[in-house]
């Protein structure tokens, strides 16, 4: 009788809490479809240049297919890179608001109730949730834990390495916001063991070999009770002889009073040490990769393969601290350079040997260099690109590009602007004047208040439409027609509020 009763019970538990699994609540149109389909795309290029290098390897592409196919794929590959770096401003930061405002609202998601701001459960659906959840807490409590085993190896990969007894491990469980650490120290042969451990969490093994930081995330699968693992480790050298760059693109991109550059890059550690640097970055970390930029570089921006925690700003540019282990580190940064005339040279010292470079200078831009002699145009998504390139650059070689014909703003519209500004504000005072000598008048609202009152409303609406559309009150067809024509008037005001700003 008492197995039948619990077996009901947490019969009817499960099947309240899989409730939200089995007939999902629709989920508000965002943004991310976006970024999730550039990304699948990025994974794809990447998949095929990995194929077509295979292919040419065992002989099954001529070395001109294999040159065709290559460019193809990496070209579109850097496409992607762009787009997903450049996102849309504004379209994340009206999301974000209307996220926001529904957080501050406080919608139960259960059963699309408004909830007290200082309430955590709303009156229609908290106490047969806070119920489920005892129960939940209940079995919970009575079900014997598992203790999990986690058994690890260190690899030295540098022939003839010295051996790696005697190296201190910590395991790291992240809960709450906070981090629980246990730590080991390996045997002679390597191998060391954590214990007792909860087979329902995630942890990081973290170690420093000889100055370099070695760092792997573990994840039990459920019900698993043992995992092994081997962590390949090399000994250090501080010799940078063995660092070169596989291939190294720029993407520049022209606008008005502005080159937008991207720099993407391959470094390749060729040799069977990490190279963990000898001079200093600051008073506790040493410089490990460094990058020269050109003179005047702005709004530096870094992208994968760097850590804002790891980087150092140098007066010649930057310098990295991660260490820099065998084999190819992809690293993108960008910045912003000011020409100030429709004519400008670009300087950019090459800090490693590189076997290719290319830079693509989107648009109808003209542009020569000394230093890169291939030229050609090509179309990538698209979008039409001048193509310079070069092979088998030596470090310290200059990259000079001289662009010609670049987009400036006119200064004639510009004293036309001035001259309607100045005329504004003219007939501003004069009708300040006027309306004190023929007495008060009622307030009307200036026109940047009316597009704000405006503003706010649509945000509000949105998070209306949203909250409605999570409690069931609205079809999908029906909610996306309202959602898209109110986020065009919103786009819109938004673009002219900036513009007035």
């Amino acid at each position: 009788m008492i197995i039948s009763l619990w077996a009901l019970i947490f019969g009817g538990v499960v099947l309240f809490l899989a409730w939200p699994l089995l007939w999902p609540a629709p989920s508000a149109a965002t943004g991310g479809e976006t970024e999730a389909y550039l990304l699948a795309r990025k994974e794809e290029a990447y998949a095929a240049l990995k194929d077509i290098e295979l292919d040419y390897q065992m002989g099954k592409l001529s070395e001109e297919d294999y040159i065709e196919l290559r460019e193809k794929y990496r070209l579109e590959a850097l496409a992607l890179l762009d787009q997903i770096e450049k996102g849309d401003e504004i379209e994340e930061l009206l999301e974000r608001e209307v996220k926001a405002l529904r957080r501050e609202r406080k919608l139960c998601p259960a059963c699309g109730t408004e909830k007290s701001p200082a309430s955590r459960f709303c009156r229609t659906c908290g106490a047969p949730l806070l119920l489920t959840l005892a129960l939940v807490l209940l079995l919970l409590l009575s079900a014997p834990a598992r203790a999990a085993l986690l058994e690890g190896k260190l690899m030295n990969r540098t022939p003839g390495g010295r051996g790696v007894g005697d190296v201190e491990i910590t395991l790291i469980e992240s809960k709450g916001g906070q981090e629980n650490k246990q730590t080991t120290k390996s045997d002679r042969s390597g191998v060391f063991r954590f214990s007792n451990l909860s087979s329902q969490k995630d942890f990081r093994v973290n170690l420093r070999y000889q100055g370099a930081e070695y760092d792997v995330g573990i994840a039990f699968k459920p019900g698993e009770e043992k995992r092994r693992i081997d962590i390949p480790v090399y000994d250090s050298t501080e010799d940078p002889s063995a660092l070169r760059v596989k291939e190294h693109h720029f993407i520049v991109e022209p606008g008005e009073d502005l080159l937008m550059v991207n720099e993407f890059l391959l470094v390749e550690n060729k040799g069977e040490r990490a190279f963990i640097g000898s001079r200093p970055a600051d008073s506790q970390r040493l410089a490990t990769l460094q990058f020269t930029l050109p003179r005047g570089a702005a709004e530096l921006k870094y992208g994968s393969g760097l850590m804002d925690c790891c980087v150092v700003p140098v007066e010649s540019g930057f310098v990295d601290t991660m260490d820099v282990k065998p084999g190819v580190r992809e690293i993108n940064f960008s910045y912003a350079l000011r020409p100030g005339s429709n004519q400008f040279t670009y300087v950019r010292p090459l800090d490693y040997p590189s076997d290719g470079v290319n830079l693509f200078i989107k648009g109808e831009t003209k542009a020569e260099s000394p230093t890169l002699k291939g030229k050609e145009v090509v179309e990538v998504q698209g979008q039409r690109y001048l193509r310079l390139s070069g092979k088998d650059l030596a470090p310290g070689t200059s990259l000079e590009v001289v662009f010609g014909e670049l987009p400036l703003r006119s200064n004639f519209i510009r004293y036309i602007v001035f001259a309607a500004v100045a005329l504004f504000l003219a007939a501003g005072m004069a009708y300040g004047f006027i309306w004190r000598r023929s007495g008060p008048r009622p307030a009307i609202p200036t026109f940047p208040e009316t597009l704000k009152a405006r503003y706010d409303e649509l945000i509000e609406a949105l998070a209306k439409l949203d909250d409605a559309f999570e409690a069931g009150k609205l079809n999908s067809e029906e909610y996306r027609k309202l959602r898209a024509e109110r986020k065009t008037d919103l786009s819109e005001i938004a673009k002219r509020i900036r513009n007035l700003g």
